[in-house]
């Protein structure tokens, strides 16, 4: 396996007329005019990464959604949520106070053990799904596919404030 990456930007991103009708969505369902950033396209094969668990910061968003965009990945590369796995194997909280902005200020390092989050709840992959969570749960995409762009893990990522 090759030494984990940073997930990569598709280009060109979205185009207008689809973003436009994936924020009319969002906002629908949220409160209108609140899409502030959205369309960014990550794509990520089997080898580049692995889950790692984080929230978004409250500093650039309250809310964030996720779109499923590659047909042929299977289930299991979905999103995660994540719980804290506290020294002596007890279970912890799920989010960021409102009082932080991120995990990493929450926890006061960036860095911390493999094992210092267990999955909570997995959210499948499915082509098309729009997953909307609040930003400040701690989760990470489940797992990651293909190796050719045409079958990597492909998803539109959105964020805004409320």
């Amino acid at each position: 396996m090759n030494a984990p990456s940073q997930p990569r930007l598709a280009s060109p991103e979205l185009q207008t007329e689809l973003l436009g009708r994936i924020e009319t969505v969002l906002n629908e369902r949220v409160r209108p005019g609140l899409v502030e950033d959205g369309g960014e396209v990550q794509v990520v094969g089997i080898d580049e990464c692995e889950p790692r668990p984080h929230t978004d910061s409250r500093a650039l968003c309250r809310y964030a959604a996720v779109l499923y965009l590659n047909p042929s990945v299977p289930e299991h590369c979905g999103t995660g949520f994540y719980r804290q796995r506290l020294p002596g194997g007890g279970l912890g909280g799920n989010m960021v106070p409102p009082s932080k902005n991120n995990l990493a200020e929450a926890l006061g390092t960036r860095f911390v053990a493999p094992d210092s989050f267990t999955r909570d709840m997995d959210i499948p992959h499915r082509f098309n799904r729009l997953l909307l969570y609040r930003a400040n749960l701690i989760h990470s995409a489940s797992g990651y596919w293909g190796q050719t762009l045409a079958d990597k893990r492909m998803a539109a990522v959105f964020f805004w404030m409320a």
